[in-house]
């Protein structure tokens, strides 16, 4: 008879595993401290998941870095309009701000693995990514300010 699968145990796999991956990064994580962490045996970590990559896709799914990503570019996009160092109470930049904010403390495991532990998934550029927009913005609102940046900025 095949073994029922249990929710409580499959939310520690999950909880276990976007705790080792924050901590160690997905290419160092190692199924064995995963399972270490929830308390289970590896065994049963494959009957709830066929590997590492499946279980990542589970814990921080396709739809969370793209999520991330649209409320970090939201941000760039509004307060590069307007005047971000003093937003107006319920200005369109603080509402981004908090959204950001209220998903990346909703989502801090998952945040932390995808802005800098992702090496080796599909999301292992994202860091780059944002930085590379947030310069960009950067430049834009200096260079809109009158403030001269050396070539190598620009």
């Amino acid at each position: 008879m095949a073994q029922v699968l249990k929710e409580e145990v499959e939310r520690r796999i999950r909880e276990a595993a976007l705790a080792e991956f924050a901590s160690a990064g997905f290419d160092a994580a190692r199924v064995g401290d995963i399972a270490r962490r929830a308390g289970i045996s590896v065994g049963n970590i494959y009957h709830y998941f066929p590997g590492k990559t499946a279980l990542f896709d589970a814990v921080v799914p396709g739809k969370l870095a793209r999520r991330l990503r649209e409320l970090l570019e939201e941000r760039v996009r509004v307060g590069a309009m307007q005047d971000a160092t003093r937003p107006a109470e319920g200005s369109e930049w603080g509402v981004a701000a908090e959204a950001t904010v209220s998903f990346a403390l909703e989502h801090r495991h998952a945040t932390i693995i995808l802005l800098g532990r992702a090496h080796g998934t599909p999301y292992a550029g994202l860091a780059e990514d944002i930085v590379a927009m947030l310069t960009a913005a950067a430049v834009s609102l200096a260079e809109r300010a009158g403030r001269h940046l050396p070539e190598p900025l620009r």
